[in-house]
């Protein structure tokens, strides 16, 4: 697999709700840290710190939530993706991007 389709599966998993298969992507010891001043913002070791403290919250943090990848950006090791993340309210959240 090149590292575009890596990234994209792990939003495919995430879009299907397979944790098992998304949290195969992630190193056991990875460190994922989510910018700005709300809920779910922090530091998180591991991808069952992830899964249970932010996945495991969007919902009820953001009702209604959901993502939508806007665009992917991919030289060599490199992956962008920008997305649009909503609520129910249709409020955008953030974008975002993800690197391998």
């Amino acid at each position: 697999m090149t590292p575009k389709e890596i990234v994209l599966s792990g939003y495919e998993a995430f879009a299907e709700g397979n944790m098992a298969k998304l949290g195969a992507l992630y190193h056991p010891e990875c460190r994922i840290n989510i910018n700005g001043k709300h809920a779910l913002s922090g530091e998180y070791i591991g991808f069952d710190a992830f899964a249970s403290e932010v996945l495991a919250n969007l919902e009820t943090t953001w009702p209604g939530f959901n993502l939508e990848i806007t665009k992917v950006v991919a030289e060599g090791v490199d992956v962008c993706i920008f997305l649009k993340v909503t609520d129910r309210k249709s409020t955008r959240l953030n974008s975002s991007h993800s690197e391998i």
